[in-house]
């Protein structure tokens, strides 16, 4: 019996490296990315002033060690929401990442009351991000 728990441990343990080694590796692959550490903030700044909306406010994030951006927008003005709650207008929150295999810019949040809602895509420029967001904006108007 203990040579099988011994057998398990050396398993468990080499299955715990071989996903650190990964993860590591996921870390530090160099990729094509839409912006990184350095230039986050020129992006940043450059969807505030591109996107069509009455109210835009967008956050970095560099949480796990790569990049993202939050993107918040109202198709409100800020004085016209109930209460000055950005939550009762119609509002929309995006999330864009670069360097994923999957869809890099996604909607986590919506109004209610706002339709189509956005599909999930793959962009590779923050322009492309940005003209995909202006064209769903233009939709729901």
């Amino acid at each position: 019996m203990s040579r099988f728990k011994d057998y398990l441990n050396e398993e468990t343990e080499d299955l715990k490296e071989n996903k650190m080694s990964r993860f590591k590796d996921y870390l530090n692959e160099e990729t094509d990315d839409l912006f990184d550490k350095s230039n986050v903030e020129a992006a940043r700044k450059q969807i505030e002033r591109q996107i069509n909306a009455p109210y835009i406010k967008v956050n970095s994030s560099t949480l796990g060690g790569r990049p993202s951006l939050i993107i918040n927008i109202s198709l409100d003005e800020k004085q016209d929401w109930n209460h000055n709650i950005y939550e009762n207008s119609r509002h929309a929150s995006f999330h864009l990442e670069p360097g994923t295999n999957k869809s890099n810019l996604e909607q986590f949040r919506i109004h209610h009351k706002l339709r189509p809602k956005f599909r999930k895509s793959k962009v590779k420029t923050v322009d492309a991000a940005i003209n995909k967001i202006n064209i769903w904006i233009n939709k729901v108007k």
